[in-house]
Protein backbone atom coordinates (compact mmCIF):
# COMPACT_ATOMS: atom_id res chain seq x y z
CA UNK A 1 0.00 0.00 0.00
CA UNK A 2 1.78 3.47 -0.80
CA UNK A 3 1.91 6.18 1.70
CA UNK A 4 3.44 9.38 2.20
CA UNK A 5 4.36 11.46 5.70
CA UNK A 6 3.55 15.04 5.37
CA UNK A 7 3.75 17.39 8.04
CA UNK A 8 0.63 19.03 9.49
CA UNK A 9 0.47 22.85 11.13
CA UNK A 10 -1.30 22.11 15.05
CA UNK A 11 -1.85 25.29 16.88
CA UNK A 12 -1.64 27.83 14.19
CA UNK A 13 -2.12 31.48 15.70
CA UNK A 14 -4.94 32.72 15.79
CA UNK A 15 -5.14 37.09 15.81
CA UNK A 16 -6.29 38.59 18.27
CA UNK A 17 -7.41 42.42 19.42
CA UNK A 18 -8.40 43.87 22.31
CA UNK A 19 -8.76 48.06 23.31
CA UNK A 20 -6.93 48.83 20.20
CA UNK A 21 -3.68 46.43 20.73
CA UNK A 22 -3.44 43.40 18.15
CA UNK A 23 -1.26 40.55 18.54
CA UNK A 24 -2.28 36.48 18.35
CA UNK A 25 -2.36 33.68 20.78
CA UNK A 26 1.31 32.37 20.43
CA UNK A 27 2.55 36.06 21.46
CA UNK A 28 0.12 36.43 23.86
CA UNK A 29 0.98 33.19 25.71
CA UNK A 30 4.45 34.21 25.35
CA UNK A 31 4.26 37.40 27.22
CA UNK A 32 2.13 35.30 30.32
CA UNK A 33 -1.43 35.04 29.00
CA UNK A 34 -3.45 31.94 29.65
CA UNK A 35 -5.45 31.04 27.18
CA UNK A 36 -8.82 28.58 26.67
CA UNK A 37 -11.23 27.62 24.31
CA UNK A 38 -14.74 27.08 24.24
CA UNK A 39 -16.02 25.00 21.35
CA UNK A 40 -19.34 24.54 20.57
CA UNK A 41 -20.99 20.94 20.23
CA UNK A 42 -24.22 22.43 18.15
CA UNK A 43 -22.93 24.87 15.81
CA UNK A 44 -18.92 25.61 14.45
CA UNK A 45 -18.38 28.58 17.01
CA UNK A 46 -15.84 28.78 18.73
CA UNK A 47 -15.19 31.29 22.10
CA UNK A 48 -11.61 32.78 23.65
CA UNK A 49 -10.93 33.00 26.94
CA UNK A 50 -7.82 34.84 28.02
CA UNK A 51 -6.33 36.26 31.14
CA UNK A 52 -3.14 37.25 33.03
CA UNK A 53 -2.32 35.88 36.65
CA UNK A 54 0.14 38.80 37.60
CA UNK A 55 -2.04 41.71 36.27
CA UNK A 56 -5.50 39.99 37.06
CA UNK A 57 -7.41 41.16 33.53
CA UNK A 58 -9.30 38.69 31.85
CA UNK A 59 -11.31 38.37 28.92
CA UNK A 60 -13.83 36.37 26.47
CA UNK A 61 -14.54 36.93 22.47
CA UNK A 62 -17.88 36.54 21.36
CA UNK A 63 -19.04 33.06 19.81
CA UNK A 64 -16.89 33.27 16.31
CA UNK A 65 -17.10 31.05 13.20
CA UNK A 66 -14.18 28.56 13.32
CA UNK A 67 -14.63 27.83 9.79
CA UNK A 68 -13.86 31.42 9.12
CA UNK A 69 -10.29 30.94 11.71
CA UNK A 70 -9.41 27.90 9.67
CA UNK A 71 -9.76 29.17 6.94
CA UNK A 72 -7.05 32.27 7.42
CA UNK A 73 -5.01 29.77 9.50
CA UNK A 74 -4.67 26.37 7.65
CA UNK A 75 -5.51 27.53 4.03
CA UNK A 76 -2.88 30.56 3.78
CA UNK A 77 -5.52 33.02 2.94
CA UNK A 78 -3.80 35.87 4.02
CA UNK A 79 -5.67 38.47 2.47
CA UNK A 80 -8.75 37.24 4.50
CA UNK A 81 -7.34 38.04 7.91
CA UNK A 82 -10.41 37.06 10.62
CA UNK A 83 -9.39 39.02 13.86
CA UNK A 84 -11.00 37.63 17.17
CA UNK A 85 -11.97 40.46 19.36
CA UNK A 86 -11.91 40.31 22.91
CA UNK A 87 -13.72 42.29 25.79
CA UNK A 88 -11.21 43.02 28.61
CA UNK A 89 -11.88 43.74 32.30
CA UNK A 90 -10.56 43.94 35.60
CA UNK A 91 -13.43 41.76 37.39
CA UNK A 92 -15.05 39.51 34.24
CA UNK A 93 -17.51 38.04 35.82
CA UNK A 94 -19.91 35.75 33.83
CA UNK A 95 -24.15 35.56 35.15
CA UNK A 96 -25.33 32.08 34.51
CA UNK A 97 -28.71 30.74 35.78
CA UNK A 98 -27.44 27.19 36.38
CA UNK A 99 -24.01 25.50 37.52
CA UNK A 100 -24.52 23.47 34.40
CA UNK A 101 -24.78 26.34 32.00
CA UNK A 102 -21.31 27.29 32.77
CA UNK A 103 -19.09 27.91 29.57
CA UNK A 104 -17.16 24.53 29.08
CA UNK A 105 -14.03 26.39 28.49
CA UNK A 106 -10.65 23.75 28.06
CA UNK A 107 -7.00 25.36 28.38
CA UNK A 108 -5.40 25.83 25.28
CA UNK A 109 -1.22 25.57 24.30
CA UNK A 110 -0.86 28.07 21.46
CA UNK A 111 2.63 27.22 20.86
CA UNK A 112 2.63 26.23 16.60
CA UNK A 113 4.42 22.56 16.11
CA UNK A 114 4.62 20.31 12.97
CA UNK A 115 3.16 16.79 13.43
CA UNK A 116 4.40 14.45 10.59
CA UNK A 117 1.37 12.11 9.76
CA UNK A 118 1.05 9.44 7.42
CA UNK A 119 -1.70 9.60 4.73
CA UNK A 120 -2.95 6.61 2.45
CA UNK A 121 -3.32 7.91 -1.32
CA UNK A 122 -3.65 5.18 -3.67
CA UNK A 123 -7.90 4.16 -3.76
CA UNK A 124 -6.72 1.54 -5.50
CA UNK A 125 -4.97 -0.78 -2.85
CA UNK A 126 -7.65 0.65 -0.10
CA UNK A 127 -9.58 -2.33 1.15
CA UNK A 128 -12.94 -0.71 -0.09
CA UNK A 129 -12.94 -2.98 -3.02
CA UNK A 130 -12.15 -6.69 -1.39
CA UNK A 131 -13.26 -9.95 -3.34
CA UNK A 132 -16.50 -11.03 -1.76
CA UNK A 133 -16.59 -14.28 -0.86
CA UNK A 134 -19.53 -16.36 -2.55
CA UNK A 135 -19.47 -19.06 0.19
CA UNK A 136 -20.39 -22.64 -0.83
CA UNK A 137 -23.89 -22.73 -3.15
CA UNK A 138 -26.62 -25.48 -1.59
CA UNK A 139 -29.32 -26.46 -3.93
CA UNK A 140 -32.54 -27.48 -2.34
CA UNK A 141 -35.50 -29.05 -4.51
CA UNK A 142 -38.94 -27.32 -4.32
CA UNK A 143 -40.67 -28.32 -1.58
CA UNK A 144 -42.98 -26.33 0.58
CA UNK A 145 -42.26 -25.12 4.19
CA UNK A 146 -43.86 -27.90 6.17
CA UNK A 147 -41.34 -30.09 4.12
CA UNK A 148 -38.00 -28.30 4.60
CA UNK A 149 -38.88 -28.09 8.31
CA UNK A 150 -39.77 -32.06 8.06
CA UNK A 151 -35.94 -32.74 6.73
CA UNK A 152 -34.75 -30.55 9.50
CA UNK A 153 -36.22 -32.64 11.84
CA UNK A 154 -35.12 -35.18 10.19
CA UNK A 155 -31.55 -34.56 10.36
CA UNK A 156 -31.28 -33.22 14.24
CA UNK A 157 -33.28 -36.52 15.47
CA UNK A 158 -30.06 -38.23 16.30
CA UNK A 159 -29.03 -35.18 18.53
CA UNK A 160 -32.38 -34.59 19.64
CA UNK A 161 -32.43 -35.60 22.71
CA UNK A 162 -28.81 -34.52 23.63
CA UNK A 163 -29.83 -30.78 22.64
CA UNK A 164 -33.12 -31.18 24.50
CA UNK A 165 -31.65 -32.26 27.70
CA UNK A 166 -28.50 -29.50 27.11
CA UNK A 167 -31.44 -26.98 26.80
CA UNK A 168 -32.94 -27.78 30.35
CA UNK A 169 -29.69 -27.77 31.75
CA UNK A 170 -29.55 -24.28 30.65
CA UNK A 171 -32.95 -23.37 31.76
CA UNK A 172 -31.87 -24.96 35.15
CA UNK A 173 -29.01 -23.00 35.48
CA UNK A 174 -30.75 -19.74 34.73
CA UNK A 175 -33.37 -20.29 37.25
CA UNK A 176 -31.07 -21.04 39.37
CA UNK A 177 -28.78 -17.20 38.89
CA UNK A 178 -32.39 -15.31 39.32
CA UNK A 179 -33.12 -17.24 42.31
CA UNK A 180 -35.49 -20.14 41.42
CA UNK A 181 -39.13 -20.28 41.06
CA UNK A 182 -41.81 -18.46 43.11
CA UNK A 183 -43.55 -22.05 44.15
CA UNK A 184 -45.91 -19.64 46.98
CA UNK A 185 -46.20 -16.58 48.77
CA UNK A 186 -46.37 -16.14 52.48
CA UNK A 187 -49.66 -13.42 53.64
CA UNK A 188 -48.91 -12.21 56.55
CA UNK A 189 -52.67 -11.42 58.20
Amino acid sequence: MSRISQPILRGAPIPISFLGFQSDTFALQRAGWQIAEERSLYDSSLRIAIRHPEYRISGMSTPTDKRNLFKWAYAGYAHEEYVIDITLAIEYTLHVREERSLPKFIPVDATPSYEMIESEYDLYDMPYFRQIDQGKEIFIREASVDEIIQIALDKQEPEHARIMAARQAEKRREEYRRGGETKAKIIAI
